[in-house]
């Protein structure tokens, strides 16, 4: 599971409970690096702050759809 969340204190707890519960979690501070890691790893759920610095969570919903989109020629 992906988290992105700008608040260190308020991920960490998120984070934390998530693991407790058996996820794996990556935490993630920004969402240009939220946007980063997709690209390297699979994830089935991501939990994104909206108004996240560096990428807000729309464009990043919004980027991840339109790489899922297939290509036509």
């Amino acid at each position: 599971m992906l988290v992105a969340e700008d608040d260190e204190g308020l991920g960490e707890v998120l984070a934390r409970g998530l693991r407790e519960r058996g996820y794996v979690v990556d935490l993630v501070p920004d969402g240009e690096t939220a946007a980063a890691y997709p690209r390297f790893y699979s994830y089935e759920v991501a939990v994104l702050d909206w108004r996240m610095p560096g990428c807000p969570a729309w464009t990043w919903c919004a980027g991840c759809a339109a790489a899922a989109r297939p290509h036509r020629c």
